[in-house]
């Protein structure tokens, strides 16, 4: 053709260059020219393959007890959207909470005695015992809410005394270490001390454990268990008020205990006394 171009019979294109980018989301476009005689084509680019960013799932419908319920969630970078299920709620399991005035055993790794309370005659010491004995390395535990109103070395070496809102108080001697401080305050159950060897009158490992009534700036000792010493005058009788019963082997709270039972034969001598009237 003169004065013109002249018709391709057979373009020879260059390269393609993008004249949009793909996405995700998104095809692009490109294009390219044929160098003889400039015709331009044009196509499209494939969208990019999402490897997915998900965000966190949303729950779109709540499970229930009968039924599953459903979720959601979203690809950060495409938009995608996938769903899923939420798992049946697990049906209720009735509980029984503990009364809070319900006694822990103090060592729940050792529901066994050394000593019992009262009078008894010994190798080291002929005395009142005014606590029991859980022999052994345990861990000690709170067996009331309560504040710790003395935390040092006392003739019973590391000693803690707890006192109760109920009027009652408890007494640990002979510990290893200390789990609280002075004047922490200490729930139900929570680890206080671990038992140990320390102060006087001591021969092996052991947890002396002692529950006390106070009145005003005296204690009296409270027997915790059905039994007394051999040597106490009222060794083969039992103790209608104890703190702790023996079930399945284990001591569990009395539910008919009462802190107000007043009874002086069965309550202990007053601490600040030494009357020994129940000794054989």
């Amino acid at each position: 053709m003169r004065g013109g171009k002249a018709n391709c019979t057979a373009h020879t294109w260059n390269a393609w260059k993008t004249t949009k980018k793909a996405t995700v989301t998104a095809t692009g476009t490109r294009e390219r020219t044929c160098s003889r005689c400039g015709k331009k084509e044009t196509g499209t680019i494939a969208k990019l393959v999402c490897t997915h960013t998900w965000n966190a799932w949303k729950t779109t419908k709540q499970p229930t007890t009968k039924a599953e319920g459903t979720r959601e969630r979203t690809c950060k970078n495409c938009g995608k959207k996938e769903t899923g299920t939420v798992a049946k709620l697990p049906k209720a399991t009735p509980t029984v909470a503990a009364k809070t005035d319900e006694w822990l055993w103090p060592v729940p790794t050792n529901h066994s005695w050394t000593s019992r309370w009262g009078w008894r005659e010994i190798s080291i010491r002929s005395s009142f015992h005014a606590g029991i004995d859980i022999g052994g390395k345990h861990n000690v535990v709170a067996p009331l809410d309560g504040v710790v109103k003395l935390r040092q070395w006392t003739e019973g070496g590391n000693s803690i005394y707890i006192k109760h809102g109920n009027g009652s108080q408890t007494v640990y001697f002979h510990l290893s270490e200390f789990n609280v401080e002075f004047e922490e305050t200490v729930a139900k159950g929570a680890r206080i001390a671990t038992t140990g060897n320390t102060g006087q009158y001591t021969t092996a490992t052991h947890l002396h454990f002692e529950v006390r009534r106070v009145y005003g700036n005296k204690a009296t000792s409270i027997n915790p268990l059905t039994e007394y010493t051999d040597n106490d005058k009222r060794s083969g009788k039992t103790n209608p008020n104890p703190i702790y019963i023996k079930q399945n082997g284990k001591y569990v709270f009395n539910p008919n205990f009462n802190l107000a039972f007043t009874d002086d034969y069965y309550t202990a001598v007053d601490l600040s006394s030494t009357n020994n009237k129940w000794k054989k």
